[in-house]
């Protein structure tokens, strides 16, 4: 689990990742001022940098669900990266988001890229055997 931050000096930009699975939550504030992010959401509330107005939308969801599904959070004007997704801050405000990752279903005749490293290590050292390399 993790999520990272890495800023270009060169092109004014932030980018946020997070990893595929979203164990641990990265939350957002984005505001004229720029942007902030915490893996808690109490270090944003604590730093004042909420309205700390609770998302009621988002709440009444939990509440039917047991779960609070990303992006959202219990504080409007804060929300949650995805997982697999990355996130692109400029320094004009601009912020862009893009899936990274996504698991991808495979018909039934295909191989697994596992699989086929599997065949072909099978091969090589085969051919290896075969021809007394390896004695």
């Amino acid at each position: 689990m993790l999520a990272l931050a890495i800023w270009d000096e060169e092109n004014g930009s932030l980018l946020l990742a997070m990893d595929r699975f979203g164990m641990k939550p990265l939350y957002l504030v984005t505001a004229p001022w720029g942007i902030a992010f915490a893996s808690e959401l109490k270090a944003l509330h604590a730093m004042a940098l909420t309205g700390g107005e609770l998302d009621w939308n988002a709440l009444d969801v939990f509440f039917q669900l047991g779960y609070m599904p990303t992006p959202a959070t219990p504080l409007k004007g804060v929300r949650k990266l995805e997982p697999g997704h990355l996130l692109t801050w400029r320094d004009t405000g601009r912020i862009t988001s893009r899936q990274c990752w996504d698991i991808r279903r495979r018909s039934h005749g295909q191989r697994s890229p596992c699989g086929r490293l599997s065949q072909r290590r099978d091969g090589l050292f085969g051919r290896h055997f075969e021809h007394g390399a390896c004695r």
